[in-house]
């Protein structure tokens, strides 16, 4: 029975008593036992219903666990030498390859060297930056390379192989910023390179537009 039916039933009673209440008639005291057994069984039997639709309960409790998942893939393997045409420096277990015949987009560059496994360089100090500026010296003096520091995801950090994350280039990390220049600009350019094109720059990092093609240094870390 409906809600609306359950509440004039109640309605009915309270009418029907206050009526015989004060009239006092058989007839009358009758019709109002036959209304409280009605009302007696509809409570009792909780046939009384309403349209409780769209009214969300409370959650239930929490379902056992479930078992464990297997085990993620392993991650890429460091190899322990450094293949034959990469440069290999012991001081920063390192193999490093300068790509100069075919400049490429920071982003092919990038694809380049991880298809061989290798990435694109990550420079942490001083004597590594110093290093890289030797063998780029070597190579007839090129103006750009292409090193893996970006702002692709919002702010500076060095490219990683597929499946690492990114961590930001802190305040306390190494870089080699021109400062002089006001570099990093924040602009529009999100791509880093060791930069010669003027005299002074001495190989510092500018950032640059990540689509302009430039020469590019892999580097491979080894175990």
């Amino acid at each position: 029975m409906e809600l609306q039916t359950f509440l004039l039933l109640v309605l009915l009673l309270i009418v029907q008593y206050s009526y015989c209440a004060n009239n006092k008639l058989k007839s009358c005291q009758a019709k109002l036992k036959r209304l409280q057994n009605d009302y007696n069984v509809l409570k009792v039997a909780g046939q009384c219903t309403c349209n409780c639709e769209g009214i969300q309960g409370l959650p239930g409790p929490t379902g056992p666990q479930g078992p464990q998942g297997p085990p993620g893939p392993t991650g890429p393997q460091l190899p322990t030498t450094c293949p034959h045409d990469f440069i290999n420096s012991t001081e920063f277990g390192s193999c490093y390859k300068l790509f100069t015949v075919e400049p490429l987009s920071w982003i092919d560059a990038l694809s380049h060297c991880q298809s061989m496994g290798a990435n694109l360089a990550t420079i942490e100090s001083d004597e590594e930056q110093n290093f890289l500026k030797e063998q780029i010296q070597q190579k007839n003096n090129l103006k750009y390379f292409w090193i893996g520091l970006n702002n692709l995801h919002g702010y500076w950090s060095w490219s990683t192989m597929p499946g690492q994350e990114n961590e930001p280039l802190g305040k306390d990390n190494y870089h080699s910023w021109n400062v002089d220049e006001g570099q990093p600009e924040n602009n529009n350019q999100h791509c880093a390179e060791m930069d010669a094109a003027k005299s002074g720059r001495n190989y510092r990092w500018h950032d640059d537009h990540c689509m302009y093609k430039h020469t590019y240094i892999c580097e491979m870390k080894l175990k």
